[in-house]
């Protein structure tokens, strides 16, 4: 964890490879992400913490900042899975699935 600075304010903060190196015991299976235009920096780098979850249901926020290619970073993370994955529209979330074969 580390502090961070964001608009002006410092936050602390987590990565989603340290809660699972913390809670190793347990086995992922859903991860739901709502990070209002955040995506492109959750996942401009170190996103192999995808291949620990079965489900991954994100809602992605190109609507909300037009231009900035918000979403382009999670298709690029979610192309260079190990898994195939299938993909699910349902409302305003994307839901990507562990396919069996």
């Amino acid at each position: 964890s580390k502090i961070s600075e964001t608009k002006g304010k410092e936050i602390s903060t987590i990565t989603i490879s340290e809660i699972l190196k913390n809670h190793e015991t347990k086995i992922p299976f859903i991860i739901k992400i709502d990070i209002e235009g955040y995506e492109k920096d959750l996942f401009k780098s170190n996103f192999e913490w995808l291949n620990s979850f079965k489900i991954v249901i994100i809602e992605i926020h190109d609507w909300m900042i037009p231009g900035e290619g918000v979403s382009f970073n999670l298709f690029k993370a979610i192309n260079s899975l190990t898994e195939k994955r299938d993909v699910i529209i349902s409302g305003e979330n994307l839901i990507f699935v562990k396919t069996n074969d």
